[in-house]
């Protein structure tokens, strides 16, 4: 049997009751829907930031990652009953960033574009000497050091997002880091 009180009070007559069903059904959706969109506005409250910079760290440009975090998010929202903790929706989150940087930066759209002119860009925005520096990294470069400095992740956890091995993320953070002592170094000179 049924709990009485998940549905409503039905009507004498068979049309009414089809529609009194629709229209419980309905309110059940729309507060699906409400809670489901809830959701996301946590999720994009606590992650979106981190999603934002490591796709601006990827392609270098901020409406291309302003692009990716809205693909990030809505491919999250078609799959958020399959990411069972925090720790692995953070993980997913991270994967799914850098797929779409690299699906991005291999189209053959983006290949052809080529950036504006210095005169039409907008006043740019104050960058330290140490975030030009890292952005100057190469792309498989600079993944690595954001994800190890900003976000905090040990060197094994990068491996298992990036899908290499933890020896290759340890090699590339030591070679980042060369590089960005020698990038610093000719800066103060």
């Amino acid at each position: 049997d049924v709990e009485p009180y998940l549905l409503p009070e039905w009507e004498s007559g068979g049309q009414s009751r089809v529609k009194l069903m629709e229209t419980w059904l309905e309110g059940m959706k729309t507060a699906y829907q409400q809670a489901k969109e809830q959701e996301l506005a946590q999720v994009i409250e606590q992650y979106g930031n981190m999603v934002f910079r490591l796709a601006l760290t990827r392609v270098r440009n901020e409406a291309d990652a302003e692009d990716i975090c809205q693909e990030v998010f809505l491919r999250w929202f078609q799959h958020a009953e399959s990411l069972l903790s925090e720790e692995h929706c953070r993980a997913w989150l991270i994967r799914v960033t850098l797929n779409c940087t690299s699906s991005l930066l291999s189209s053959s759209w983006f290949k052809r574009t080529v950036p504006l002119p210095e005169t039409l860009r907008a006043a740019p925005r104050r960058e330290s000497e140490v975030y030009s520096a890292v952005m100057r990294l190469s792309k498989t470069d600079r993944p690595m050091i954001h994800l190890y400095y900003y976000e905090g992740f040990k060197t094994a956890e990068i491996a298992e997002i990036m899908g290499i091995t933890e020896s290759t993320v340890r090699s590339g953070l030591c070679r980042a880091r060369r590089r960005l002592k020698k990038m610093l170094e000719g800066a103060d000179s």
